[in-house]
Parts: C-alpha cells; sequence; structure tokens
C-alpha cells in the first residue's frame, strides 16, 4: 500500500472514530462511568489525527 492511501486510510478511520464517539456520548449525563466506550473512542480518534497531523508536518 503507498503511503498516501495508507494516510488517507488513517484519516478516515480518525474521522470515523470521531463521529462514532461524539454520536455514542450520552449528553444529558457526561460522567465518565455512564460514557467510558464513547470517552475511549473520542480519543482514539483525537490521538490518530494528531499523529497523522505529526506526520504530514515532517514532511
Amino acid at each position: 500500500m503507498k503511503p498516501e492511501n495508507r494516510i488517507k486510510l488513517l484519516t478516515f478511520f480518525s474521522v470515523f472514530l470521531l463521529a462514532f464517539g461524539i454520536t455514542a456520548l450520552n449528553f444529558d449525563n457526561l460522567v465518565f462511568e455512564e460514557n467510558q466506550k464513547s470517552y475511549i473512542t473520542i480519543a482514539l480518534g483525537l490521538t490518530l489525527a494528531i499523529m497523522i497531523f505529526w506526520s504530514k508536518l515532517k514532511k
């Protein structure tokens, strides 16, 4: 797989994780215990997005 295609795939996956995490978040009760999966998904999506951004900055 070409590096450009890999970055596009990771970008899509990052956006997917962020969208899923925000959608699954219970806005009526934002306590961590009630939204563990959502917060973890959002954190993974943000981490992946930062890694992608960092790799693009290095180029």
